[in-house]
């Protein structure tokens, strides 16, 4: 067995035996990992705190050749992120982007980048600059796009033509972006999760098929993949747009990964107890 130390945040805890949890790591050198922890869930245990929801860590484990399951030896806190399990609605956002992290990466397979995407969105978790329901569609958006998987928003599917959405007001590319107007709204698109993309108005009279959006999501989605997650997660929209938004990345990320989100659910079903500062 090769020892190995990196970098991790945890993303779930499952209990092995009476005495030992099963952890699910994003590392920064080494991608997704599933890791032993023995004796951590003994009273007064060294591991209770290390083995919480999105703690940073450097980790130290022993890497098996013929399981994918290793042996965790040592988790060095640099930072708890206690602040975040301390308000309900960033632990319940934190649970969600955990769940969508170990649901779309495979084990063993490096992506330092989704590592500094995560790391920056707990730090907005914690510290928010704007709606938590816009920074979770800015964490989908961004991390389907570094992995791969993100959807054509440039041109229709079908024919090829450019869908250039109706250029916003200045406030719509600043630090202080206004809710988009009915105007804003005008022109619509179709997107299907299945096909892998928006078309438009006349291939959808061909093809049918899709869901219509506005050209407001459309501009919505373009604005969060060219700017930072900071600027992005600052945007205000109106209800109609985050409504769009929220259902064009459920429906394409639970297509992808043919289950529905848990903690997506369970965000849905407490939305009236959970308010955002």
């Amino acid at each position: 067995m090769a020892s190995q130390k990196t970098e991790c945040f945890i993303l779930r805890k499952i209990p092995l035996r009476e005495t030992s949890w099963i952890l699910t790591a994003l590392t920064c050198s080494f991608g997704k990992l599933k890791g032993v922890v023995k004796g951590a869930r003994k009273a007064k245990s060294i591991w209770a705190s290390s083995c919480e929801l999105m703690t940073h860590a450097n980790m130290v484990f022993f890497e098996k050749a013929k399981t994918n399951l290793h042996l965790i030896t040592e988790l060095s806190i640099l930072d708890s992120h206690e602040k975040l399990r301390n308000r309900f609605a960033a632990l319940a956002y934190a649970s969600y982007f955990a769940e969508l992290l170990d649901q779309l990466l495979e084990e063993h397979d490096p992506h330092s980048d989704a590592f500094q995407l995560l790391q920056a969105t707990v730090k907005l978790l914690e510290e928010p600059k704007g709606s938590l329901l816009v920074l979770a569609r800015a964490f989908e958006i961004k991390l389907l796009e570094l992995l791969g998987f993100l959807p054509r928003f440039a041109d229709c599917i079908h024919c090829g033509s450019a869908l250039e959405p109706n250029r916003l007001k200045d406030r719509a590319v600043s630090n202080s972006i206004g809710a988009l107007s009915s105007s804003e709204l005008q022109g619509r698109v179709y997107f299907s999760s299945r096909q892998g993309g928006i078309f438009c108005k006349l291939c959808h009279q061909r093809f049918g098929g899709g869901i219509e959006i506005s050209q407001g999501s459309l501009q919505a989605i373009r604005f969060i993949l060219r700017s930072s997650l900071e600027e992005a997660s600052r945007i205000k929209l109106g209800n109609q747009i985050q409504k769009e938004l929220a259902q064009i990345t459920k429906q394409f990320i639970e297509y992808r990964i043919e289950r529905s989100m848990r903690a997506l659910q369970f965000i849905s079903e407490v939305a009236p107890l959970i308010s955002e500062s």
